[in-house]
Order: C-alpha cells, then structure tokens, then sequence
C-alpha cells in the first residue's frame, strides 16, 4: 500500500509522502498508527468522537491495541506496558478496516 499525500491547508501543511509499508505489504500497527496520529492532527482541536468518525471505546481499543506487547506481541509499538491489559482490544485486521474508515472520512472532509 503506497501513501502519498501532498500539502493541504486543512492538514496543517502536513505532508506524508513515500511508501509507509512495501507495495503489496500490509500496513502493522506502527504504520496504522502513524497514520491514525496524521488523521488526530489534522482534525484539531477536535477529537474523532466529536466528529462521530469513531466512538471513544473503539479509538480506545484501536490505540491499546497498536501499542501494548501484551496484546500484539512484537508487532505492537512498545515492548513493555504500563497499566493493566485493557478488556477491549483490536484485532490487526479490525485496526486496518479502522484506520480505512478514518482515512476516507478525512480525505472527505477536506473537500
């Protein structure tokens, strides 16, 4: 999957541009959630519930999921953990199918 994403206003002048995971490799969880971290910025100061693009519990669970060991294994963004595992987690491809939707929700909303 190739990214390439130019200047917007709308993004803050945020520019992702290039490859984020090899061409017909998947995007992990450190790819998603570099992309899920564009998406939160370029929506400020308002938060995704808000926008009703995603409900708390669920970006809640996406992030959990993305950066906790114990519940990714290696493939999560951290190797320890703080806190207890969290009740609500994600699986990669239900995190994939997430940050799909955020991403046509704000491509869209930049029209």
């Amino acid at each position: 999957m190739i990214f390439v994403w130019g200047y917007h206003p709308a993004c803050r002048g945020v520019v992702l541009s290039g490859e984020l995971a090899p061409a017909g490799e998947s995007l992990g969880w450190v790819e998603l959630y570099k992309v899920h971290e564009i998406i939160r910025d370029g929506i400020k100061p308002k938060k995704l519930p808000e926008l009703g693009w995603a409900t708390k519990a669920d970006d809640s669970a996406f992030t959990a999921s993305a950066n906790r060991a114990d519940v990714s294994g290696t493939d999560a963004r951290h190797a320890r953990n703080s806190g207890e595992t969290p009740t609500h987690t994600t699986l990669l491809a239900e995190g994939r199918a997430f940050v799909s939707k955020l991403v046509i929700k704000w491509l869209d909303s930049l029209k």
